[in-house]
C-alpha cells in the first residue's frame, strides 16, 4: 500500500460536539515566550476556537470549528517564524527527527559561540574592573575596548537574531512580548557600548551583552536536553502508531487517516505495526499480538475470531484485518498515541492567567525602564547612570522563567509517570492531584486481577431446547461482545473448560450493552427465535441472588422466546471468584495513613462485605449503580473533600466525571473510558501510590517555582531601576532565575 502525505486538517478529529481537535508539533520554538507568540496570533484566525501551545513539550492542540482553519493557523505560524508538523506525530518520522536534531544542532552551536565570546570578551574587560585607564595606558584600554567590539559584533548578529526577527514581527503585529526585552537590551547595550569606545571615561557593556545571550542559550539548550528526553521517552510508549492505516473501501484497500476511522471500519494492519484504536477480530481472523504496551505483559497472546485486540497491541505473526470497535464517541482516536498528545500539548491551568500577564509585564518593564531613564537623566543629572539603568531593568527581568515555572514541572511529571505505567489524559488533573483526601475504589477489576476462577455453573431452570453446552456456548459468544472483568473472564474460563468439547460460537443479532447491567441480544436456534440476556440478576430477571463463596461475582445467563414477557425459560448461575491484587494489602495500608480509602462497588451487599474481610477499608459500599456512585462522590465532596475515583470505566463515565481526578484501572475497558484523567497500565494500587506521590511533588514543585519567579522579579527589578545592580549583575540574574527554574524542575524527573 502506498501512502500519502497527511496535512494537518488530515490528522484531526471530529469531536461529538461537531467542532475539530488535533495535535502538531511546534517547530522553531527556543522559549515560553514563543508559546504566547503563536496563540495571541492564533486569536486573529477565523474558525480557530481554542490553539494552545506547551512551551515546554513543544506540542501544540486546538479546536476549530472547521476543518480548514488549522491550514490558515499553520500559514499564520510560517509568516511569524514557526512551523506546525504532522511528520512529528509519528515517532518513526525519519525527516521529523531530522529536523529536530538540526534544531538541536543550532541551539548549541549558538550557546557555544556565546560562550567562547563571552570569555574572550571577559578577559579583556577584566583589566577595566581591576585597574583605572591611567595604569593600564590610555592605549592598552582602547585597544581592550576595540577587541571587545571586533568579539561582540558577531556574536550580536548571530546569536540575537532569532529574537530580534520575532520581536519585529511582534511589533509589527501590535503585540508586546518578551523577546522584544532581550532584542532591546542587547542592541542598546551593543549600540551605547560602540559609541563610547573612544569615551574611556564611560563604561562599556559588550560583556553584559555576551553574558546576557550566554545564559540564556546556555538555559535554554539545557531545557532542550531535558525535553528532549523526556519527550523521546514518552514517544517511545507509543512507537510505531500509524497515522493512517488500510481501510477496506469500494471493493479495494485505500489508506486512510486514523481519525478519520468510525466504528465497524475493517482495517489491515501489517506484521510489526501497533494497532492504533480498539478493534475486534472478525469470523476467521486469528493472529498473535504482543499486548505489553497495553497490559504490561511480555508474553504474546493469542486472539481467535470474535476476540478484542485493544489499541497499542502489536501484531506478531501476519498480516491482521480487524473491525474497529473501541472508537471515543464514534469520531475521535481511540489510541495511546492521541492521549499521549493531549497530554504533551496541553497547558497548566495557570497559563491562562500567564498568557494575559505576561504582555502587560513586557509593557510595565518598558515603562519602568522609560521612568528609571528619565528620573536619572532629568532629576539627577546623571545620563551615565540613567543609561545603566536603562540596559539593567531591561536585562535583569525574567518573565521567561515565569511562564516555564509549571509546564516543565508538568512534563517531567508526565515522564516520570509513564515509566510507571500512568498515561496522562487530562493534564489539568497533575494540578488537582495534590488535593485529594478521599480514594472510592470500584472492586471488580480494580481491587480484584483479571485472572478470575469459574467456581461453579448452576442450570436453576432448564429447558429441553438448551442442552447445558448450547448454553455455555451462548454464555461465551455474548461475554465476547463485553470488555467487562467478568465477562472476559467467564468467557476465558468457560472456553479452556471446554477443551475436550470446543465451544461453537452462536450468531448473534442487535447485541446491545447496559453499563452496569449487561448484555442483551436476539438469536435463532432450533428454527425458533430468542431472546438472551447475560450479566447481573435484575438485569437477567432473576428473582434474587443466591450466596456466593467467599464474596464469589456472580454472572446470570438468562434465555427466554422473543416476543415472551415474564420469567426466563432458562436461567443459569456462573460463580466467578476474583482473586486480590497481589500488593493490595501493603498498598492499602500505605493509602490509608494520608485518605480515606472507600469501596465502592455495585456487587451485592455479600459479596462486598464477604470478600477479603481482613482488608480495613474506610467504608464499604455495595449495590451502587453509576447514579448512586455519582451521588455518593457528591455527597463527600459536599463536605468540602477532594475525591479520586478508580474504577474499570464500563460504567464509571458519570462516577467518573463527578469526581475531582478519575483514573481508569488497567486493563479495565477498551480505552473508551471518555472521562477518566489517567489510565492505568498496570494493575494493582501501587501505580496509584506513585501518582498521588507525585502530585503532591508536582505542585510543590510548581509552587516553589513560580514564588522563585515573582519574588525575584519583585526584588530585581528595583534594585536594577535604582542603579544597585550592574547591568553585568542584570545579566546574571536573568539567566541563573531561569537555571533555577529548570534545575527545580528536574528534581521530579529523578523521583522515585
Amino acid at each position: 500500500m502506498n501512502t500519502t502525505p497527511l496535512t494537518l486538517a488530515d490528522t484531526q478529529h471530529l469531536r461529538p460536539d461537531g467542532r475539530w481537535q488535533g495535535f502538531a508539533r511546534v517547530e522553531g520554538m527556543d522559549c515560553a515566550a514563543c508559546a504566547l507568540d503563536l496563540e495571541q496570533a492564533a486569536r486573529h484566525v477565523q474558525g480557530l476556537d481554542q490553539f494552545e501551545v506547551n512551551p515546554a513539550s513543544g506540542w501544540a492542540s486546538w479546536v476549530a470549528t472547521g476543518a480548514q482553519a488549522i491550514t490558515a493557523m499553520a500559514q499564520q505560524a510560517r509568516r511569524l517564524g514557526y512551523g506546525l508538523t504532522v511528520q512529528a506525530c509519528e515517532s518513526t518520522d525519519r525527516v521529523a527527527g531530522q529536523r529536530h536534531s538540526q534544531q538541536a544542532r543550532s541551539r548549541l552551536l549558538r550557546f557555544l559561540v556565546a560562550l567562547l565570546a563571552m570569555m574572550q570578551i571577559m578577559m579583556y574587560s577584566a583589566p577595566e574592573y581591576l585597574y583605572s585607564v591611567a595604569d593600564i595606558g590610555t592605549q592598552e584600554a582602547s585597544l581592550l575596548r576595540w577587541a571587545q567590539w571586533v568579539i561582540a559584533l558577531p556574536l550580536v548578529l548571530y546569536c540575537v537574531r532569532p529574537y530580534v526577527s520575532r520581536a519585529w514581527r511582534a511589533a509589527r503585529d501590535g503585540r508586546l512580548v518578551m523577546d522584544q526585552l532581550v532584542a532591546v537590551s542587547v542592541w542598546l547595550a551593543f549600540a551605547l557600548s560602540s559609541l563610547r569606545l573612544t569615551d574611556l571615561s564611560q563604561p562599556v557593556w559588550f560583556d553584559s551583552v555576551a553574558m546576557l545571550l550566554t545564559l540564556l542559550l546556555g538555559v535554554q539548550w539545557w531545557m532542550g536536553l531535558y525535553t528532549a528526553k523526556a519527550l523521546t521517552f514518552l514517544a517511545a510508549q507509543q512507537s510505531d502508531f500509524p497515522v493512517q492505516v488500510a481501510v477496506w473501501r469500494n471493493e479495494e484497500w485505500a489508506p486512510q487517516a486514523v481519525s478519520r476511522l468510525a466504528s465497524g471500519d475493517r482495517i489491515r494492519l501489517s506484521q510489526g505495526q501497533v494497532c492504533p484504536v480498539d478493534a475486534q477480530l472478525p469470523a476467521g481472523a486469528h493472529g498473535w499480538l504482543d499486548e505489553s504496551m497495553r497490559t504490561g505483559e511480555a508474553d504474546p497472546v493469542y486472539r481467535q475470531p470474535r476476540d478484542w485486540v485493544l489499541a497499542g497491541s502489536r501484531v506478531l505473526s501476519h498480516t491482521l484485518e480487524l473491525e474497529v470497535r473501541g472508537l471515543d464517541g464514534q469520531s475521535s482516536l481511540g489510541q495511546l498515541g492521541h492521549l499521549l498528545r493531549k497530554a504533551v500539548a496541553g497547558r497548566p491551568g495557570h497559563r491562562s492567567v500567564m498568557d494575559r500577564a505576561l504582555p502587560w509585564f513586557v509593557g510595565v518593564v518598558a515603562l519602568c525602564a522609560l521612568g528609571s531613564g528619565l528620573w536619572w537623566a532629568q532629576v539627577q543629572g546623571d545620563s551615565a547612570q540613567a543609561w545603566s539603568a536603562v540596559v539593567a531593568v531591561l536585562m535583569v527581568t525574567c518573565p521567561c522563567a515565569l511562564a516555564l515555572a509549571q509546564p516543565l514541572v508538568r512534563l517531567f511529571a508526565m515522564r516520570n509517570l509513564a515509566a510507571s505505567g500512568v498515561l496522562i489524559r487530562n493534564p489539568e488533573a497533575l494540578d488537582r492531584l495534590h488535593a485529594v483526601r478521599v480514594l472510592a475504589l470500584d472492586k471488580t477489576g480494580t481491587l480484584t486481577s483479571g485472572t478470575a476462577q469459574l467456581r461453579g455453573v448452576e442450570v436453576q431452570s432448564a429447558s429441553p431446547h438448551w442442552p447445558r453446552h448450547d448454553l455455555l456456548a451462548l454464555a461465551v459468544s455474548l461475554a465476547g461482545h463485553s470488555m467487562h472483568p467478568l465477562s472476559r473472564a467467564l468467557m476465558r474460563e468457560l472456553v479452556l473448560q471446554a477443551r475436550d468439547k470446543p465451544l461453537s460460537p452462536v450468531v448473534l443479532d442487535s447485541v446491545q450493552e447496559q453499563k452496569g447491567l449487561g448484555l442483551s441480544a436476539h438469536l435463532s436456534h432450533h428454527a425458533q427465535a430468542w431472546s438472551a440476556r447475560l450479566g447481573s440478576a435484575r438485569h437477567v430477571g432473576a428473582l434474587a441472588d443466591c450466596p456466593g463463596a467467599n464474596g464469589a461475582s456472580q454472572v446470570w445467563l438468562s434465555v427466554a422466546p422473543a416476543g415472551q414477557a415474564g420469567a426466563p425459560w432458562v436461567l443459569v448461575r456462573f460463580d466467578l471468584h476474583m482473586p486480590d491484587s497481589p500488593d493490595l494489602a501493603g498498598a492499602l495500608a500505605a493509602l490509608k495513613s494520608n485518605y480515606a480509602v472507600h469501596v465502592v462497588s455495585g456487587d451485592r451487599c455479600e459479596a462486598v462485605e464477604t470478600w477479603s474481610p481482613e482488608l480495613r477499608f474506610t467504608s464499604r459500599q455495595a449495590e451502587l449503580d453509576p447514579q448512586a456512585k455519582t451521588e455518593w462522590i457528591a455527597r463527600e465532596q459536599a463536605k468540602g473533600l477532594s475525591v479520586l475515583m478508580m474504577g474499570d470505566g464500563m460504567n464509571d463515565a458519570a462516577p467518573f466525571a463527578q469526581a475531582d481526578v478519575s483514573v481508569a484501572a488497567a486493563g479495565a475497558s477498551n480505552l473508551s473510558a471518555s472521562q477518566a484523567d489517567l489510565l492505568m497500565l498496570r494493575p494493582g494500587l501501587t501505580p496509584l501510590q506513585h501518582v498521588l506521590g507525585i502530585g503532591r511533588w508536582a505542585h510543590r514543585l510548581g509552587a516553589q517555582n513560580l514564588v522563585w519567579s515573582v519574588v525575584y522579579n519583585l526584588v530585581a527589578l528595583p534594585l536594577a531601576m535604582s542603579n544597585h545592580l550592574t547591568p553585568w549583575m542584570a545579566a546574571l540574574g536573568m539567566g541563573l532565575s531561569s537555571a533555577v527554574v529548570v534545575a527545580n524542575s528536574l528534581r521530579l524527573g529523578r523521583l522515585e
